[in-house]
């Protein structure tokens, strides 16, 4: 690259190297500037030419005028000149001695096939001969690294060509493209560096680390397509009509200044030349840019929105992740010139960073290249994101396991502003836990189950249901918090963005917050206020994807994600009188997909205020807060019936944890849920097995029994995953009866809010997706009329007065809000709203 602070004289070559004409690159999407370029007569006057200095320059040391013995030292160092006692050739054969002596690490056919190789930064810097003969090899890796990487790569392809020679495979890639052959035996190789573990933050990217070697972890939050980028390019002279090549540096479009060429044994003096689009010396390989965002476990200022740069990806490292899986990457710091083409500016002196990457490790798919060596304090999960863990981590976690009423300390842990709550909390904490997501195997060989764990709380406003969320997502490893009320379905989901700055105006995959949450959690607050996105949420909740077709662009992305979401009803307090689905408008489709519905409700009780009470004075005055509602002698007599064998209820359970009790953070919280979430894969017992069976048989027969709720294989599923959920969240790789029993109260406790009707008592005819007792009856009735009356006149869409009208010659009953009766149809699809007050009737 060129020096950041230098300003190229001559005129803006345009057009496209594809469409003929000089600059084909000049137009990327990223943003290089305009690029400069000297190759043509108009750029120049001839007094220009004649001033200028006879010495060499950039072709001159693109063909060295010393033998060279490395066949490939045009391609790794295009701009230095072969000078046999050079400190660079000495490192050339340091490292040819070095990779000599190592052979059983590289697959040498390996690597002439992927085109890369893996090394081992800890191999490196640990090796005694190298230590012995580059001290400096450390600091020139770290302040110099293309340098470096270039004298490994060089030296690995060395090696290849060496090989190729004693078996006879022919020529190299070098000698076939002088020889104007296509056939390619030996290509170029790059060095692949690994286990580099100096992870800096985005927010550290400044100008002192340009140029030197960076590791990043993020977010993939944008893909472009993968297009051909040419690194050495041909030319033709247009006065002696020889052919010579010219390197490409960092993909900016460059031509000769003059030609090199002899002519009858004179030189030639031309200096305008021809691209030559077909040339088989032209060495062109795959290039994709990538942007990558700071991960929210990343301490984020107040006010600011995430950091993110852009990462050039090339030949072996093209495709290698998608948006929204998270990635740790090895590059070099550049910069390029910031295009201000709208205001008519040719040049300029602002740059922007972005990352040439060297290597890239895919944390979602686990990806690891060969050469690396996995060990204990730096092991990285697929399912956590940017966690990793040291000793002390295993040991906290040790400690924590070691707690006598594990699962109550938990979910005492999990925000503990919050009073009370237990029940609810104990069901957002399983939904962190999540099931098993290993594969089933099956006679027909293994698919996967959806092992997420969805959570719904509809409440009353005040009662504590965001800051819950919140505190979910903070502990939770990959955590995403948004809003229904300033969230779009593409904001969700994922977005097909097309950028002017790319050639031929491709478009870009951006992640929504959905695949953002891949293996983690996404925290929805005011979920009935995204009326119009719930449509988007059905694949990803059940299928666990986002499906995209649009602008002729198919493509399916990966959305395993469990979702917990808060609802306030209509009207800002819960209607007993209405079902769940009638009091925030949500569809029954989208309502069946949750695995737990609660209810937080705000009732009268002197007890409870004054216990509340004290609990939100106490934060106030910098106590701990009292992590249960259970007074002292209520907890001692508990323990003394757990102590004796005696069965009690998990919301009992929960409240045994002491006031004082010494609860953990949040980021130990984190690290906790992630190491379960990698490594606890439990599987059932026989009496877990029992006791999910045969509570899931007798909701069965209250559904043939009664006209209630549909009962279906979805929540046998759901009673798995939440069993399993039970047993991970205390390191056990085996599910008891007690873990069935736990969660079957928990099932219970939701069946409970969503059955129970304005008289307190249970009424199991009440179905949750649609309408309470009395008015199911009227609204059926009310049905019956219209298709009876339609069928009479003929007619099947009516405006709301004729339906009130209708409904007064029906003899219709007491049901309150006439017009929310009407909607409440709508949404059990017995009526279809057209738009204007016009409903149709749906026959």
């Amino acid at each position: 690259m060129a020096d950041l602070g230098s300003n190229s004289k001559g005129k803006k070559q345009g057009g496209s190297y594809f469409r003929g004409n000089n600059n084909w690159r000049s137009n990327r999407w990223r943003g290089r500037g305009f690029q400069k370029g000297n190759g043509s007569k108009d750029n120049a006057s001839n007094e220009e030419q004649d001033r200028r200095p006879r010495q060499r320059n950039h072709i001159d040391q693109h063909f060295p005028p010393v033998d060279c013995p490395y066949k490939g030292w045009k391609h790794y160092f295009p701009t230095e000149d072969f000078v046999p006692t050079s400190r660079t050739i000495q490192q050339i054969k340091w490292a040819i001695e070095l990779f000599s002596h190592q052979e059983d690490m590289f697959d040498l056919s390996a690597v002439a096939e992927d085109g890369g190789f893996a090394l081992d930064y800890q191999f490196l810097i640990e090796n005694k001969y190298l230590s012995e003969v580059w001290p400096q090899f450390k600091a020139d890796l770290i302040e110099t690294p293309s340098t470096t990487l270039a004298v490994l790569s060089l030296a690995m392809y060395q090696l290849l060509v060496d090989k190729a020679k004693q078996n006879g495979y022919g020529e190299t890639q070098e000698d076939l493209c002088e020889k104007s052959n296509l056939t390619v035996d030996v290509p170029f190789v790059r060095a692949r560096l690994i286990n580099y573990r100096k992870i800096t933050p985005l927010r550290s990217l400044r100008a002192a680390l340009y140029g030197k070697l960076v590791a990043l972890s993020g977010t993939c939050v944008r893909a472009s397509n993968t297009t051909p980028l040419c690194l050495v390019l041909a030319f033709q002279c247009r006065t002696c009509s020889g052919v010579l090549t010219y390197p490409q540096t960092d993909g900016k479009y460059e031509s000769p200044p003059r030609c090199v060429l002899e002519r009858d044994g004179l030189q030639c003096t031309g200096n305008s030349f021809d691209p030559l689009r077909s040339s088989p010396k032209n060495l062109i390989v795959e290039w994709q840019s990538i942007r990558i965002q700071e991960n929210s476990s990343e301490n984020l200022e107040i006010g600011r929105i995430p950091r993110a740069v852009d990462c050039e990806l090339m030949q072996d490292l093209v495709g290698t992740c998608s948006p929204g899986e998270v990635v740790t990457l090895v590059g070099i710091v550049k910069a390029v010139n910031v295009k201000e083409s709208d205001r008519g500016c040719k040049d300029s002196s602002m740059f922007t960073f972005y990352i040439e990457a060297v290597s890239i490790y895919n944390d979602d798919r686990g990806k690891k290249p060969e050469a690396e060596t996995e060990t204990l304090s730096e092991t990285t999960s697929s399912c956590t994101g940017l966690l990793t863990f040291n000793m002390k981590d295993y040991h906290a976690i040790r400690k924590i396991h070691e707690e006598p009423n594990l699962f109550a300390f938990l979910v005492a842990s999990l925000c503990p502003s919050i009073y009370g709550n237990t029940l609810v909390k104990a069901g957002l904490l399983l939904g962190l836990f999540g099931g098993n997501n290993s594969p089933i195997s099956t006679a027909r060989g293994p698919f996967c189950k959806r092992s997420d764990i969805h959570v719904l709380i509809v409440g009353d406003p005040g009662l504590g249901k965001s800051q819950m969320l919140h505190a979910c997502s903070m502990v939770s490893p990959r955590g995403v918090f948004v809003c229904g009320n300033s969230t779009t379905n593409s904001g969700l989901t994922v977005t097909l963005t097309k950028d002017g700055k790319t050639n031929g105006n491709e478009y870009n995959l951006e992640a929504g917050a959905l695949v953002l949450g891949d293996q983690g959690t996404c925290c929805i607050d005011e979920f009935d206020k995204m009326t119009g996105q719930h449509q988007a949420l059905l694949e990803a909740m059940e299928q666990q994807s986002i499906s995209l077709a649009k602008a002729g662009v198919v493509c399916t992305l990966p959305a395993r994600t469990s979702i917990l979401a808060a609802a306030n009803p209509v009207g800002g307090h819960y209607n007993r009188a209405k079902t769940v689905s009638e009091n925030i408008k949500l569809g029954p489709a989208l309502l069946s997909r949750f695995d737990l519905v609660f209810l937080l409700l705000d009732r009268p009780d002197m007890a409870v205020d004054v216990l509340l009470t004290e609990h939100i004075m106490g934060l106030h005055a910098g106590k701990q807060p009292a992590s249960s509602s259970m007074s002292s002698n209520s907890k001692k007599s508990l323990s003394v019936s757990i102590s004796d064998g005696k069965e009690t209820t998990l919301k009992a359970r929960l409240c045994l944890i002491d006031d004082d009790a010494d609860l953990l953070p949040a980021p130990l919280l984190r690290k906790y849920i992630a190491y379960a979430k990698e490594y606890v894969h439990p599987v059932l017992n026989e009496e877990a097995k029992k006791e999910i069976n045969d509570f899931y048989l007798h909701l069965r027969m209250s559904q043939y029994s009664t006209d209630s709720t549909p009962i279906t294989p979805r929540q046998l599923e759901s009673l798995v995953r939440l069993s399993q959920a039970r047993a991970k969240a205390e390191l056990r790789t085996e599910v008891t009866g007690q873990d069935a029993r736990d969660v079957i109260e928990l099932v219970k406790t939701s069946f409970d809010d969503v059955f129970k009707n304005e008289f307190g008592s249970l009424d199991f005819s009440r179905s949750q997706n649609g309408s309470g007792m009395s008015s199911r009856n009227e609204g059926k009735r009310f049905i019956a009329f219209l298709q009876s009356y339609a069928s009479r006149h003929d007619k099947t869409s009516f405006s709301l007065d004729e339906l009130r009208t209708l409904a007064a010659q029906c003899n219709l009953g007491q049901t309150g809000n006439f017009k929310q009766f009407i909607e409440t149809l709508n949404n059990q699809n017995y009526l279809l709203n057209k738009g204007g007050s016009i409903y149709k009737l749906v026959s």
